[in-house]
């Protein structure tokens, strides 16, 4: 795997659209300090890419090791996703880890 960086004084979200196209990137991941986990409700850099960004967002907590996965937590906008297709997609992956897979679907109603 290849690392690199890249700086930038756009707003983050902004640039992070403009690298995800850029690279065709299929996740983001960022980190997020024990001091921003308090903030969640009011928000951050990384809570407002989760809000405002129309691709995966993998938030990785500061000082986290990875130990395998237990669960593995799907959360889609049905409106704008279309979860069987995405399921397939993943399928093979969550196969892999041989993990159980709940899916959070968020149902926004429409106001007439």
């Amino acid at each position: 795997m290849t690392v690199s960086y890249e700086t930038s004084y756009t707003p983050v979200t902004d640039e992070l659209q403009n690298l995800v196209k850029k690279h065709n990137a299929s996740l983001v991941v960022l980190g997020m300090a024990p001091e921003s986990q308090d903030q969640w409700v009011l928000g951050n850099t990384t809570t407002t890419a989760i809000k405002n960004l129309a691709f995966p967002v993998l938030v990785v907590p500061i000082g986290a090791r990875f130990k395998g996965l237990k669960k593995i937590m799907l959360a889609c906008d049905v409106a704008n996703d279309q979860p069987v297709q995405l399921l397939s997609m993943i399928r093979n992956e969550v196969i892999a880890f041989e993990s159980p897979v709940e899916i959070f679907m968020l149902i926004k109603k429409q106001l007439k």
